[in-house]
């Protein structure tokens, strides 16, 4: 799995103009086969902080995306931040639940 990650900051007064516009990025990624999540969410104590998740189950599913229109799009979204945005890949071998800390905390085994 690989997961896109961005975090930007919005300049003062546009924070709801990136997220409408990331809003429409995010439809076709949705619909895309191969993408298991898309988040666009703010934070709490810095609304003008607009963080953007995709997910992918397989590389090869992003790379093609990354070679497409909406990625444009999504790249043009940052050149609008009012600082160098944050964007970074990262790939996800495993996901673990609770069954983790069970496991962690009564040294059963951890596979």
């Amino acid at each position: 799995m690989v997961q896109l990650f961005l975090r930007l900051i919005a300049p003062a007064g546009r924070e709801r103009e990136l997220a409408q516009a990331l809003q429409t990025i995010m439809l076709p990624a949705r619909l895309s086969r191969g993408c298991s999540r898309v988040e666009l969410c703010t934070e709490v104590e810095q609304p003008d902080v607009l963080c953007y998740l995709e997910e992918w189950d397989v590389e090869e599913e992003l790379i093609a995306q990354l070679r497409v229109e909406r990625f444009s799009r999504l790249l043009g979204v940052m050149e609008c931040a009012s600082e160098p945005p944050f964007l970074e890949f990262r790939f996800v071998s495993a996901r673990r639940g609770l069954d983790y800390i069970e496991s962690a905390r009564f040294g059963t085994s951890v596979e």
